[in-house]
């Protein structure tokens, strides 16, 4: 491998691992305001130190790209880099920032350090990384992981008796898949009305839905519930694509029946049906 092939490869997986710490600092401090009394200390102490990563990956990235821009021969650009980010240096560099949104009262936390450092590796081939086939990657998955949740759950030897210990023993492996998956999550709006999806995936734009049912009349008044929150779900900034995922035991539904009665309640196309027949 080349010095050149070398610093390409090293900026994409920066680049990469960047990002995920961003979406982890988001979800541990939701996990902050939800956790137990005494939980607090080992939070904080968590999401300093993902400040740390943060910013000690983000001064190498900031070597890396400097390195590369000046091996291209690029002197105007080396330049303008150098003069828009060099402050990445500084001893008490801080590159996370805050971002409130008020429609959806939330706040983010992004890097525009970051985000300008993208664009001078833009111009470049190997930094031209297509975000939807990473999106689309990560949806699939995702789908691979839902479709499996009464593999998991065999696996872990769970008798689940609620939609709740249904995601409990599935959020492990989606939360080491996607480090920024909020599970409990805060309301979609804070008006009126709350909708509260069971897991938040900022990173594909995507909320899940765990329900359980005992029986077939059971399994069809949670689609008549999901369906009336529909509209809960619509329109939102961030999320896009929405799984509800049916967690039954054996004989109450087969999968051609289950097909039919999603399709007669007419779901928008962007909400996805999954029926995980348990034991």
């Amino acid at each position: 491998m080349t010095n050149q092939n070398y610093q390409e490869r090293k900026i994409n997986e920066n680049v990469i691992i960047l990002n995920n710490y961003l979406r982890k600092i988001y979800g541990l401090h939701f996990h902050l305001e939800n956790c137990d009394i005494g939980e607090e200390e080992s939070v904080n102490r968590e999401i300093e130190q993902n400040y740390f990563e943060f910013n000690s990956t983000l001064k190498d990235t900031y070597l890396l790209v400097f390195t590369y821009i000046e091996s291209q021969g690029n002197t105007k650009l080396l330049k303008l880099y150098q003069q828009s980010l060099s402050v990445i240096l500084d001893e008490n560099f801080n590159g996370v920032e805050t971002q409130y949104i008020d429609e959806i009262e939330e706040t983010f936390y992004v890097s525009k350090s970051l985000s300008k450092l993208s664009q001078f590796i833009l111009p470049y081939q190997a930094f031209a990384i297509d975000k939807e086939s990473v999106i689309n990657a990560g949806v699939l998955y995702l789908e691979n992981i839902l479709t499996n949740t009464a593999v998991i759950i065999k696996e872990l030897k769970e008798t689940p008796k609620s939609e709740t210990q249904v995601y409990n023993a599935v959020k492990f492996v989606l939360k080491s898949t996607f480090p920024d998956s909020v599970l409990l999550s805060e309301p979609f709006y804070k008006t009126a009305k709350c909708y509260k999806p069971d897991i938040l995936i900022p990173s594909i734009h995507t909320a899940v839905e765990y329900k359980y049912a005992e029986d077939e009349q059971r399994l069809i008044k949670t689609m008549e519930e999901i369906l009336i929150d529909v509209v809960g779900y619509s329109n939102h900034p961030i999320y896009k694509t929405f799984y509800a995922v049916f967690y039954v035991k054996p004989g109450i539904c087969s999968e051609k029946r289950f097909k039919i009665m999603w399709e007669e309640k007419r779901f928008p196309n962007n909400w996805k049906p999954i029926l995980a027949i348990g034991e």
